[in-house]
């Protein structure tokens, strides 16, 4: 039977010998009856709904909360169907980034992730930074409009996905999931393995408490609140240092694009 630890990570007894089988790789997914079929899914549909809610709340509200559930639901049940051991990658980690990488999918199907909205954001960045130089503080609404030429609605909701740090955090697991999947050939394992090896190299460079905060929100799950509680500190304090972990990262990504 599947049960939850302190951090809301599942866990599996050994009362369930189908269940046991598959994640040790003797059978696969279509081979496990369906009711072990049905435990695995319910042990882990609350983890399609954490990321898609926390997802949610860094996106612009025009995107639906459903849609992304729906999304994550499909990353899911791939994820339980090509689940191999082997790869010495649990269950849990697996699944999670078919999930996240089918909610990127979405995205990029409602056109959020498209190169022509990636453009609008650099263009709305610089705006923002060329008039801070200009009027010595931050720029409102009306003034980036004007200086981006962009349309009122498009400005808005890039200013969401900046302010919130989405890209960059949208960015890694993109390129998280496509190394956890199949390769073309060699050149794209040596480039996928690279951009792993530095990314590891710049979250290292973090301070201790910066990466226990992204360790304790990303691997662990924990809620800004639940953290605050874990390391005793405020929620506010929480918030700044994934903030500045995040902006750190988001400044080394650069290189690894160049």
């Amino acid at each position: 039977m599947a049960t939850l630890n302190s951090f809301g990570k599942n866990s599996y007894s050994s009362g369930n010998s189908k269940i046991s089988d598959y994640l040790r790789g003797i059978s696969k997914w279509k081979e496990i009856d369906k009711s072990s079929q049905e435990e695995i899914i319910k042990s882990l549909i609350t983890k399609v709904k954490i990321i898609a809610h926390r997802m949610k709340n860094k996106l612009p509200s025009i995107i639906e909360l459903e849609d992304l559930i729906s999304a994550g639901c499909v990353g899911l049940m791939e994820g339980l169907s090509n689940f191999d051991p082997s790869h010495n990658v649990k269950l849990e980690t697996f699944v999670e980034n078919r999930i996240k990488g089918a909610m990127l999918d979405e995205l990029r199907r409602q056109d959020w992730l498209s190169r022509g909205f990636r453009k609008n954001i650099k263009i709305v960045e610089l705006a923002k930074r060329t008039l801070e130089q200009k009027v010595g503080r931050e720029p409102n609404l009306d003034e980036i409009i004007e200086e981006t030429g962009l349309k009122p609605t498009e400005v808005e909701h890039c200013l969401e996905i900046i302010n919130n740090n989405l890209l960059v955090e949208l960015d890694v697991i993109s390129q998280l999931q496509s190394y956890n999947g199949p390769t073309n050939g060699p050149f794209d394992i040596l480039v996928k393995k690279e951009f792993v090896s530095r990314l590891s190299q710049y979250i290292n460079q973090l301070t201790e408490k910066e990466q226990l905060v992204l360790s304790l929100y990303y691997v662990e799950e924990l809620t800004m609140k639940e953290i605050a509680e874990t390391l005793d500190i405020s929620e506010g304090r929480v918030s700044q240092l994934h903030s500045q972990a995040i902006k750190k990262l988001k400044i080394r990504m650069k290189d690894i694009e160049e």
